[in-house]
């Protein structure tokens, strides 16, 4: 037996504390893990060359990730153990080497697994605008760290409203009163309306495209559309339960009415009860979609000519 590894045996029976360990076995791999693995604070003791050394750190990580703060200078810039650094504890982020906050690979990796926080990115990427563009593309929003000067170029801006991760939110209070950049983003994501500008949540044309993209335009929309008839038949007109993001007086609105039924028999449960009580329009709305029978009140139900529709349905799909 040699005389670390009696060293390791005795530290591992308790026969010796790491405090006593000579300073060059401290700087000893095996022995450091050895009493680490016994004692995590002993790693406050090991030499501090090993707090560079990738294989030893991996190990003392998976031990305590709070070590991530004495991660050692050299393995600050090293890609693949940061990158491990941050999934084993997030707060690794904040050691990561300067060299390293400006790879973009680096970042976007990390960014991606939703570890890295941008607010630790380089300056340098903040402004780059292949950097932003990538990050939109894979579904994240680039625009939320990216330099006042990028959220605030229109060219840019505007090619960028097409990418998944593009939120209208994000990018400069002037371009989100421009109606060209609005009517684009709200096409490619109904939602990107709640960043618009008041001027432009109140704009027909705005209100419509973001509609027909989704019924949750209807919780942006201005006031005085909430209640456009043409807004609001393009909203429900999504298979969804849009009738639930109208207005009370609005479900009232036999067109209305049918349209969401007729998308989503569902919606037959949000209709003002004056039309979901009136036989004629539950028979409107059963020759539109059989299917809302199950949400049909149940007087209704037994009635002959509403079974009469449901069960020709039945036989039809069967």
């Amino acid at each position: 037996m040699t005389y670390k590894e009696l060293l390791i045996q005795k530290l591992q029976n308790g026969q010796m504390a790491f405090r006593e360990v000579k300073d060059q076995y401290r700087a000893d791999k095996d022995v450091a893990l050895a009493a680490v693995k016994i004692n995590t604070l002993n790693f406050l003791m090991v030499d501090s060359a090993l707090k560079d050394d990738k294989e030893f750190m991996t190990e003392v990580l998976k031990l305590n990730k709070k070590f991530v703060m004495n991660i050692g200078p050299t393995l600050r810039n090293d890609k693949d153990f940061m990158l491990f650094a941050i999934g084993i504890n997030p707060a690794a982020e904040k050691y990561v080497g300067n060299a390293l906050k400006a790879d973009k690979d680096f970042a976007m990796a990390a960014y991606e697994k939703n570890h890295l926080s941008s607010d630790h990115f380089d300056e340098s990427l903040k402004s780059d605008e292949k950097f932003v563009l990538e990050s939109l593309r894979n579904g994240h929003d680039g625009f939320r760290f990216a330099s006042d000067e990028i959220k605030n170029n229109r060219a840019f801006v505007k090619r960028a409203t097409s990418e998944k991760g593009f939120w209208l939110e994000s990018v400069g209070e002037k371009l989100r009163g421009d109606k060209e950049i609005v009517l684009a983003a709200v096409k490619n994501y109904a939602a990107n309306l709640k960043g618009a500008s008041d001027e432009l949540k109140d704009d027909k044309d705005v209100a419509l495209a973001a509609a027909k993209a989704g019924s949750a335009a209807l919780s942006y929309v201005s006031d005085r559309l909430k209640t456009d008839k043409d807004v609001l038949l393009a909203a429900v007109s999504h298979e969804d339960e849009a009738l639930l993001g109208v207005s009370k007086k609005m479900r009232a609105d036999k067109d209305i009415a049918l349209t969401a039924i007729k998308f989503n028999a569902a919606n037959m449960r949000h209709v003002d009860n004056t039309l979901r009580s009136n036989k004629q329009f539950v028979l409107d709305a059963m020759k539109l979609n059989p299917k809302c029978y199950d949400y049909l009140l149940p007087q209704l139900k037994d009635n002959k000519d509403v079974w009469k529709i449901y069960s020709e349905y039945l036989h039809s799909s069967k």
